[in-house]
């Protein structure tokens, strides 16, 4: 280091003439690859070389013609990096340990919340990298922890910061928080997002005060509320594109869904007289601001999905806990949004979106969940996506071309099979099965080949999983089927479109015979495929007059 210094001194003393000099020092600087690595590598070489290139920089000399300033960037971002990464791992490890080990962590986050403990060096983002990874992997801790913690964590915002500003009575608020959220700091953003994951994290470990309780349940709505109205808003001055306005946005929309899992952990959490009444008023306003991210200038931001996810995973997680009516509301609310889903235009079979997928997931958790709570209910949900197979199935045909399939057919579809395979009951494909196999029944040459596509290969699927009713009814239709095909001598179905209704049949017996698992069905498929090649025989023998 000390040959460093004297270097420095003389490029300082003479920057025309030695300035040149700077980029063999910057060569002693840990280069990017070393800091990208998963575990950076840094040497007292490096270290010494990163301050001789900072000395120069603050001497504000002009380095205009080099690369030092992105030599000091670069470690400066992968310092941030490493202490992030050491703080979420280390922190994992400590979330295991015992009560003792959480008082501290506890100690150390309410140091870092309280602003008497600053000094003007510190360095904020260290804080909040440690304050990230605790609310990531949050500590076992007692109650009194608890209840200290989020009343440090409630009285180091000002009040407009945490509940939007809202005031008992106007109803206008919401909507002016909503004009100027524009000018809310990113940095601000950020710590109410760790503040209420914070909260949450304590929800699911002790039981907190009472006083506590209702205050935090009081804030979770207010931004519930809050939200609601951002994702409605229709500002005429807000450009979508405009990259800062999206930071903002995607900041914003982090902080809301730190706070639907506020709400929703208390009310996992919620143990008081009228906990129905409370329940319901909740679900109903969760559903309806999922609705919202549909509708939203912000949709297809990621967040907004991430968004839509985490409160439709929220909802269904109260409902099939409490089961009863909350079950009812959200199987009753959830269909036309699964549908809706299913009709985005970024939505299609080949290519699901998040959206799609979470909708998928989150009814098989509710159908695992809800089935032996009230079966009725769920079998009412089941029936009622089936039954819009059969509402969609009248598609119109254009100049002549192939008939256009919606694409919410298709999607409900795949969303059936899917679910049908996840779940493995045989009532749940039992439920599904009819509007399918009845749809691929009326298929012919006319239907359109992806629609005939589609179809055969959800039945195949289902049909192997060796569920006897949905297994006999789909090879026999597929049998049937195709001796039909290959036994027509018709002119009034074109060849290439026979064809191709001819070709997707073996695919769907392939599927059948790959997944079947039961023995005693694997040896009775082998004997009905036996059978229909015998049966092809005759019938080409039979079309070509015995003359081959």
């Amino acid at each position: 280091m000390e040959a460093l210094n004297e270097l420095c001194d003389i490029i300082e003393q003479n920057p025309k003439q030695f300035l040149d000099k700077l980029p063999w020092i910057c060569q002693q600087c840990p280069q990017p690859k070393l800091l990208c690595a998963e575990s950076p590598r840094v040497s007292q070489s490096h270290l010494n070389g990163v301050l001789a290139v900072t000395r120069i920089l603050s001497r504000n000399l002009d380095t205009s013609q080099n690369d030092a300033k992105f030599v000091v960037l670069d470690f400066l971002q992968a310092l941030r990096s490493s202490i992030s990464a050491f703080y979420f791992s280390f922190l994992g490890y400590v979330s295991c340990l015992s009560l003792e080990f959480g008082t501290i962590v506890v100690e150390l986050v309410m140091m870092s919340c309280c602003g008497e403990t600053e000094s003007e060096d510190r360095d904020q983002s260290i804080s909040m990298a440690f304050l990230s990874a605790v609310s990531q992997h949050f500590p076992t801790i007692q109650q009194s922890d608890g209840d200290n913690l989020i009343t440090v964590l409630l009285h180091q915002f000002p009040a407009d910061e945490l509940s939007i500003g809202y005031s008992k009575g106007s109803k206008d608020v919401f909507l002016h928080k909503v004009a100027s959220f524009e000018d809310e700091s990113i940095e601000c953003l950020e710590k109410q997002e760790i503040a209420f994951k914070l909260v949450t994290n304590v929800l699911c470990k002790v039981k907190l005060d009472s006083q506590l309780y209702l205050l935090v349940r009081s804030i979770a709505k207010r931004q519930l509320q809050s939200m609601y109205a951002f994702l409605k808003s229709r500002r005429q001055d807000w450009n979508t594109q405009d990259p800062l306005l999206k930071t903002r946005v995607n900041a914003k929309l982090f902080v809301y869904q730190a706070a639907a899992q506020m709400e929703i952990g208390s009310l996992m959490s919620l143990e008081t007289d009228g906990k129905k009444r409370l329940i319901m008023e909740a679900l109903t306003l969760l559903i309806n601001i999922a609705e919202a991210c549909f509708t939203s200038l912000w949709r297809s931001m990621k967040a907004c999905k991430d968004l839509f996810i985490s409160l439709l995973s929220g909802t269904a997680k109260i409902a099939t806990a409490e089961a009863g009516q909350p079950l009812r509301l959200l199987l009753t609310r959830l269909k036309p949004l699964i549908l809706a889903v299913c009709a985005q235009p970024d939505t299609s079979v080949s290519s699901q979106g998040n959206m799609f997928e979470s909708v998928f997931k989150i009814s098989c958790e509710i159908i695992v969940s809800g089935w032996a709570k009230d079966q009725a209910s769920v079998n009412a949900f089941i029936v009622g996506l089936a039954s819009s197979i059969r509402e969609r199935y009248d598609y119109g045909e254009q100049d002549g071309r192939e008939k256009q399939v919606p694409d919410v057919l298709l999607n409900v579809i795949q969303l059936l099979a899917d679910i049908s395979v996840a779940v493995k009951k045989p009532e749940v494909a039992d439920k599904n099965f009819p509007s399918l196999i009845e749809s691929l029944d009326e298929c012919d040459v006319s239907s359109p080949h992806s629609l005939r596509l589609q179809l055969l290969e959800v039945v195949s699927r289902i049909a192997s999983l060796g569920f006897e009713k949905s297994y006999r009814q789909t090879v026999v239709l597929m049998r049937r089927s195709y001796l039909s095909q290959i036994s027509v001598e018709s002119n009034t179905s074109a060849p290439e479109s026979r064809s191709k209704h001819i070709e997707t049949l073996p695919a769907g017996f392939l599927t059948i015979a790959c997944g079947l698992m039961k023995t005693k069905l694997r040896a009775d498929y082998r004997h009905r495929l036996l059978s229909l090649c015998s049966d092809v025989g005759l019938a080409s023998e039979s079309k070509s007059g015995g003359k081959n």
